[in-house]
């Protein structure tokens, strides 16, 4: 009898299956799959879903690239933080019309692609432990120092919130509803900004200040009109645990 997976010239299911992986040629994987079910190991399927990964996260940057010019663009960062933390429905209902050309179904599969290929996405772009990005450096900072001290604690950053007729964004935006506004300098304006958050959020407790530089005055202000305000990420770490 002879050894099929042997014999010159013959490729088993496995070599062709590699070759399809590499080639990026998914349809080629999905056929394979369904003619020989079971033949795989589970590190090759392991492998397969990585190269999909893969091949999603290349056509997203195609697709970015394309329609609203990269990820430096201020839109494009704001779309790719809805798609993580709000879903399909609130990124097509912000960024929809920036990305007319695209439409609709072109928008929910890139957001499908992203999500297949977020790992391979953040490993890329933010680096694995710090996969919020956001162009002020101090919210930067501030929600990849939170996520790795408490793993899972952020949603997002720069997160367009609305209610009760008004609309704002939340530097930082925690899984359990709770936001952060992070202020450089003294405080100037500090008190009506977070005056508008407390409305469209529902509530003074929804809101956690953090300000290294804050001016006395503004910071005494914050407390007697009953908002958490901290100077030392230290002291935010230590609440922000309390309250998960």
């Amino acid at each position: 009898m002879v050894n099929n997976e042997m014999h010159l010239g013959f490729k088993s299911p496995s070599d062709r299956y590699k070759e399809a992986l590499y080639a990026g040629d998914v349809a080629a994987m999905e056929k394979l799959q369904k003619e020989f079910p079971g033949v795989f190991t589970s590190a090759e399927k392991n492998m397969s879903d990585l190269r999909q990964a893969e091949l999603n996260q290349a056509g997203i940057e195609r697709f970015i690239n394309e329609k609203c010019g990269g990820l430096s663009n201020t839109q494009c960062q704001t779309a790719i933080s809805n798609w993580l933390t709000q879903g399909d429905q609130r990124a097509l209902a912000i960024f929809g019309g920036t990305l007319a050309l695209g439409g609709p179904s072109a928008i929910r599969a890139l957001i499908s692609a992203y999500k297949a290929g977020k790992e391979v996405w953040d490993t890329k772009y933010f680096g694995r432990n710090e996969p919020f990005g956001s162009k002020d450096p101090m919210v930067n900072n501030t929600a990849n120092r939170l996520n790795n001290e408490i793993p899972g604690a952020v949603s997002g950053v720069g997160v367009r919130i609305s209610g009760a007729g008004r609309t704002s964004d939340a530097d930082v935006m925690l899984t359990n509803g709770v936001m952060i506004e992070v202020k450089s300098g003294g405080g100037t304006g500090i008190n009506s900004q977070v005056a508008k958050q407390a409305e469209i959020m529902g509530g003074k407790d929804k809101i956690i200040v953090y300000a290294p530089d804050i001016g006395g005055a503004a910071q005494r202000q914050l407390i007697s009109n009953g908002y958490k305000v901290f100077r030392n990420m230290e002291d935010l770490i230590k609440y922000i645990k309390q309250i998960f």
